[in-house]
């Protein structure tokens, strides 16, 4: 199965964008109305993504702080240093929490002009707690609580090798998330207690693509 983008966003362009676009990255001259008009089309059939990369968690600090160089040479097959603490499955930074809050004021400000985006009926995430805890703090309070997250273990960056990328136990990762007592988790199957996907051998591109071609055609 092939998947293709409509042009109607300035992430579709090639170069440089803002991690937060404004209006969430329309192109100028674009309308949410034109949006959902092409959703409707009866000749094709297209699905709004809103997509999302995790806010700056603690690996993210640990690799500005020493460098890609060392970082990638041996820092990232480590669990912390005496500061911080980066692998396994780390936590968001103060400054990813940050981020994460705006983007949700991006999107509630969106909400609030006469030509709105629709909101998302379908809610999926890898199970990094850096990417679900990023979902909560993106739509806490503009989605309905108890608004089911479906947990996919093939939405996930690069496996094997850095310690970062493994993630927890599915106990500790409902453990985790249910603090912020919102959004129940719904596990894809298989989704096993302990991950079995993480190896020390690092993943290639390739086998990447595949793995999430595989998760979103499930």
């Amino acid at each position: 199965m092939a998947f293709t983008s409509l042009p109607y966003f300035v992430y579709d362009k090639p170069g440089h964008h803002p991690a937060l676009a404004p209006r969430l990255g329309l192109q100028d001259g674009v309308s949410w109305s034109d949006i959902v008009h092409a959703l409707d089309r009866r000749d094709a059939a297209y699905k709004l993504l809103y997509v999302a990369r995790h806010g700056e968690g603690y690996h993210n600090l640990a690799e500005s702080k020493y460098g890609t160089d060392a970082w990638n040479l041996h820092l990232a097959q480590q669990c912390g240093d005496d500061d911080m603490v980066w692998g396994p499955d780390p936590f968001l930074t103060p400054l990813g929490e940050q981020q994460a809050a705006a983007v949700h004021d991006a999107f509630a400000d969106e909400l609030q002009r006469a030509d709105a985006p629709p909101l998302p009926n379908v809610f999926c995430s890898s199970p990094l707690s850096r990417s679900l805890d990023t979902l909560h703090g993106t739509w806490r309070g503009i989605v309905p609580r108890n608004t089911p997250v479906h947990v996919y273990e093939g939405l996930r960056e690069v496996l094997g090798k850095h310690t970062c990328d493994r993630r927890a136990s599915r106990h500790t990762i409902e453990r985790r998330f249910s603090r912020h007592g919102i959004f129940p988790l719904h596990f894809s199957m298989p989704f096993e207690e302990e991950d079995m996907l993480w190896s020390p051998i690092r993943e290639t591109d390739d086998a990447m693509r595949t793995r999430v071609l595989n998760a979103l055609t499930s």
